[in-house]
């Protein structure tokens, strides 16, 4: 797709990365049917009004360098002037969330999957990856004491 007149677009120049940027964070935060809207929009956070214009997120962030991409310096706020930042994947692991899950957790996985639940739908239900409870389900993710925890609600149900 030209961007301009005998100009090939390249999704890897700054002026583009920080457009995707920008746009994915906005839906994330504002748009329901996006994949990731339950852990951003969903839970609360935010695309400020203010950077609505493309123009002034850009202004705000300025072109994002080489290897980084768009982060949230604290994770229980939302997308705003000070509180994002171009970093790198490096650092922005170190900037997450952390899943943390109980054996109640793991038990509710338990019982529907006993009950005939596909691992999307106790994806959806639960509101997380269906790639994680297919691996709780084949017990490949968690420690023994969640695999035992497993079983247990297994044999309840089953009996």
């Amino acid at each position: 797709m030209p961007q301009y007149p005998g100009k090939k677009y390249d999704p890897r120049a700054p002026l583009n990365r920080a457009r995707n940027a920008w746009r994915k964070a906005r839906l994330r935060c504002e748009n329901p049917h996006d994949a990731s809207f339950t852990n951003y929009g969903g839970r609360g956070i935010t695309f400020s009004a203010e950077w609505h214009d493309f123009a002034a997120f850009y202004a705000h962030m300025g072109p994002p360098p080489d290897g980084t991409t768009l982060d949230r310096i604290d994770n229980s706020k939302g997308y705003g002037p000070g509180n994002c930042r171009w970093t790198t994947p490096q650092v922005q692991s170190a900037n997450r969330r952390p899943a943390i899950w109980s054996e109640a957790d793991i038990r509710r996985i338990a019982l529907r999957s006993v009950k005939g639940w596909r691992a999307d739908k106790i994806a959806d239900d639960l509101g997380i990856r269906a790639s994680f409870v297919r691996n709780v389900m084949h017990m490949r993710t968690w420690a023994l004491v969640y695999v035992r925890e497993f079983r247990a609600a297994q044999a309840l149900l089953a009996a």
